[in-house]
């Protein structure tokens, strides 16, 4: 949450005052888990705007992600987030878990880039599309994410109820660990790939990524617009020997409505103006680009960003 330090320096003089001279704003950003992508991102962003605004210190906080950083705009506990852009569509409308409950201040700074969703298993196991999850023991995301969200809305568009499977809400990193165990057989993992739960696993055992076939595809994106299909090239995780359909959506950098326009467009110019600094934190953070920064927009920006688009004559 946002706090503001102040030194006062008292001058006395036909009356007694109190001057703020110096000041420092104290941001916090949610992410995600630090065996996704959100956490070294955002982590990277945050280190940004510190380094830039003399006057802003931004503190990165572990989350579980998407669903959760909505919530916790919509009360005041955190200045910024990384979310997924349907979750952020869902939030501000106030539709599906955020029925009744709309969050009408959060707004967007920026697209960053695509979200997969990577369904992972190990070679062996039987399962190479969708449909072969029915049955199986699937890990479906951490509770309040939006991996879980992703992982309920296309495998009912695919046909599969979730009382066909044996459901768990597990994080990345649990994901991982219990199909390595053989506790569960598949999860559901939402993140930019390459990613660093999926590389630790694929550096010990023979995994398998699960494809979308493209019918199923053609129904989810007919149903839910903000998911496209996209090809997970073989070799990007060792052992995956040839590529992967799936879907896609696309993160955002979201901001409380509340925060002063003029601190919402230092921060965006800061990040712009640096943004190749990031660029070795993850191979996800290279799709961040100022030519791509309103791709796939689901919610308002917040007027400070607005501003700093118009002046670049990005938005007209």
């Amino acid at each position: 949450m946002r706090k503001t330090a102040f030194l006062f320096v008292f001058l006395v003089a036909l009356s007694f005052s109190a001057v703020a001279v110096a000041g420092t704003t104290y941001l916090s950003m949610a992410t995600g888990s630090p065996s996704g992508v959100y956490y070294p991102v955002g982590r990277a962003i945050g280190g940004l705007i510190t380094k830039y605004l003399s006057d802003v210190v931004v503190n990165v906080e572990v989350s579980t992600a998407s669903v959760s950083n909505c919530e916790a705009i919509g009360k005041h506990a955190v200045d910024l987030a990384l979310v997924q852009n349907n979750v952020a569509t869902w939030a501000y409308i106030g539709r599906y878990m955020f029925k009744g409950r709309a969050i009408k201040n959060l707004r967007a700074i920026a697209t960053l880039y695509p979200e997969t969703v990577q369904i992972v298993t190990l070679k062996g196991r039987g399962i190479s599309v969708i449909s072969d999850l029915v049955g199986k023991r699937v890990s479906i995301g951490a509770p309040g994410s939006g991996t879980s969200i992703d992982a309920e809305s296309i495998l009912q568009r695919c046909g599969i109820k979730l009382d066909s499977l044996e459901v768990y809400h597990l994080s990345f990193s649990e994901t991982v660990r219990q199909i390595e165990n053989g506790k569960i057989d598949v999860g559901f993992i939402t993140a930019g790939y390459p990613t660093a739960s999926i590389m630790n696993l694929a550096s010990r055992s023979k995994i398998e990524l699960v494809s979308i076939p493209e019918d199923m595809i053609k129904k989810i994106h007919a149903s839910y617009p903000y998911y496209v299909k996209i090809v997970i090239p073989k070799g990007i995780y060792k052992g995956l020997g040839h590529d992967v359909t799936t879907v896609s959506c696309m993160a955002m950098l979201v901001v409380d409505a509340a925060l002063p326009s003029e601190l919402v467009y230092n921060i965006t110019k800061s990040i712009w103006g640096h943004i190749n600094e990031i660029y070795t934190v993850h191979e996800k953070a290279r799709y961040i680009t100022l030519d791509t920064a309103l791709d796939g927009l689901s919610i308002p920006l917040h007027h400070g960003a607005e501003k700093y688009y118009s002046e670049k004559g990005i938005l007209k």
